[in-house]
């Protein structure tokens, strides 16, 4: 008997310890398939080496083995095409991912241009932009991850199909495992010498390891509609030979971005047209591309010839589906030391003025707002919701914050359109509500999604400290915000009567701290603060005889009063 009372009791002590103590595998269920890329080519191959000898193949086993125990220790079932330096057929590492069922397939690789200067992540997807949107976003977070983690957050990622490499029928290992989110991750580029130095050692591809499981488990986890979906592919635009592989180590390569600047601004067309042609045939994934096609689609609607122009114009849309940061800075700012900031600053064209760590994701605050005013919009637009429809306050609409609507009580009967200006202009937080579930969440996330936002999840309403304390948060950071009113200054989003009424009650925000207080009393401030007791936001457009795109985030503050001031004195030193 008391034998039975004691193991009843080890019992109960090893399922408490088992809840104290769970076992934290939150990739269980799921399946990744790592192509190291290429292998075995060491005697035949010398394209694929640096100027000190390191090869390509060497570093992907590398970093690929050391994604495959991070992801293994997180619960996912890994599968490698190869485990050593040896050839496998690109048939065959697509089979292993459709015979497995892969949830991911994730090839890895490095890149190789004549210009060793060059020198960021480029990651690809199969196909068109608008019909693979799975691998699309699977693309965007492994390019944020790399370039968080290997370029301090710093510089451009191109996330571009594989048919700008291979015009005629895209990437081998991406074609043949279509319907499943798959990406090429080309880390970063084993030409640059000084990046070949850092390529050798262990410690830095375990920094690149660890930035692909970060984006691939954020993918697997992620609960955004574009993540499953991939339609069937149909060719959308006419192939454009480019160079291929060693062909791009030729003297004409070197003239790439030269070629691009030459053309912003040209005496004669032609000419650009053909400096534009030679940049993407010869770095045709590079940050600057998606630039060159648009540019062609200017010039040639310039000539009259709209079958080129919208032909540029889709291949720019459907194989570059993101505007990639440009860091040239064009002006010094002074950060203070003690507030941890995070600043965008970007002109129209997507050009960057100022860039400090803007990938960093943070609680959104009332910034998200702009989100939701922009889907709110859209849905009017698209005819699902009436802005001048009438809504009565009701006793559980009612919650704290910024806004007077709370005071009045339940009966007050507003347009939608009313409760939408004064969740913009006093942060009203029972107005947005309002909005929020008018629109519902799921169109605010789905619009973030379509625009490219990476970081941007609105998973609560205004005040719900319940959904906060079950670990509900809203996030963004500076470049999403940013990356979201350039698409609407861009015409991506919205069409002109609602993008005309977006701005105008944008600009009818009345915090006059931050992006306001630094600005010119000339300059037209239309934007959206935000404020928790640990995090304080500022985004907007500053319209002025320069049009600037600007979010920024401070956290780690002493005062409210300190972080206005701190993004404050950054616009004072733009100006």
């Amino acid at each position: 008997m008391m034998l039975r009372i004691w193991l009843m009791m080890l019992m109960v002590i090893l399922a408490l310890a088992a809840c104290i103590h769970p076992t934290d595998k939150p990739l269980g269920g799921f399946t990744v398939v790592i192509d190291p890329g290429h292998g075995g080519t060491a005697e035949t191959d010398s394209f694929r080496v640096g100027l000190a000898g390191e090869r390509e193949e060497w570093v992907n086993l590398r970093v690929s083995l050391k994604l495959r125990d991070l992801l293994e220790d997180a619960g996912a079932d890994v599968v490698l095409t190869r485990t050593e330096d040896v050839h496998v057929e690109l048939a065959n590492r697509a089979r292993m991912a459709m015979e497995h069922q892969a949830d991911v397939f994730i090839s890895v690789h490095h890149n190789a241009t004549a210009d060793t200067s060059v020198n960021f992540p480029i990651v690809y997807f199969h196909g068109n932009a608008s019909q693979n949107r799975s691998s699309v976003l699977l693309g965007r977070k492994v390019g944020d991850a790399l370039r968080e983690s290997l370029f301090d957050g710093a510089g451009p990622v191109s996330v571009v199909s594989d048919h700008t490499i291979f015009p005629t029928r895209g990437a081998g290992v991406l074609r043949g495992t279509y319907g499943i989110p798959a990406i090429i991750s080309e880390g970063s580029f084993f030409t640059n010498p000084a990046e070949e130095q850092r390529l050798k050692q262990n410690q830095y591809n375990q920094l690149e390891a660890r930035a692909l499981f970060e984006a691939v488990s954020a993918f697997l986890l992620s609960e955004r509609p574009e993540s499953r979906i991939i339609e069937p592919y149909v060719a959308l635009v006419e192939p454009l030979p480019v160079l291929q592989e060693v062909e791009r180590m030729q003297p004409e390569a070197l003239l790439w971005r030269e070629d691009v600047q030459a053309s912003r601004n040209p005496d004669d067309i032609e000419v650009a047209l053909q400096r534009l042609l030679r940049s993407v045939r010869s770095f045709p994934d590079s940050y600057l591309a998606r630039e060159a096609h648009h540019m062609r689609s200017v010039l040639y609607e310039a000539m009259g010839n709209t079958e080129a122009a919208a032909e540029s114009h889709m291949r720019m849309k459907e194989f570059f589906p993101d505007k990639p940061l440009i860091t040239d800075p064009m002006v010094t700012i002074t950060l203070p030391e003690h507030i941890r900031l995070s600043v965008l600053i970007q002109t129209p064209d997507g050009n960057v003025v100022f860039e400090h760590a803007s990938d960093r994701q943070v609680p959104s605050a009332s910034v998200i707002k702009v989100q939701i005013l922009a889907a709110l919009l859209q849905a009017a637009a698209d005819g699902i919701i009436d802005l001048n429809e009438t809504y009565t306050l009701q006793d559980a609409d009612i919650v704290g914050g910024e806004g007077d609507l709370q005071h009045g009580g339940a009966g007050k009967a507003l347009k939608l359109i009313d409760y939408a200006r004064l969740m913009i202009q006093t942060s009203d937080n029972t107005a947005t509500n309002v909005i929020i579930r008018a629109v519902g969440m799921p169109a605010v996330n789905t619009l973030a999604g379509d625009v490219g936002l990476t970081q941007t999840v609105l998973a609560r309403e205004m005040m719900d400290f319940g959904a906060i304390a079950e670990g509900r948060q809203n996030y963004t950071s500076a470049a999403d915000m940013n990356r979201f009113l350039l698409a609407a200054l861009n015409q991506e989003i919205l069409n002109p009567q609602m993008r005309t009424l977006f701005w105008d009650i944008l600009a009818t925000c009345d915090d006059d701290t931050m992006l306001r207080a630094g600005s010119p009393s000339s300059v037209t401030v239309a934007h959206k603060t935000g404020i928790l007791d640990y995090i304080r936001g500022d985004s907007g457009v500053l319209f002025g005889q320069q049009v600037y795109i600007i979010s920024a985030f401070a956290e780690e503050f002493n005062d409210v009063t300190e972080a206005e001031k701190a993004i404050a004195n950054v616009i004072s030193q733009l100006y």
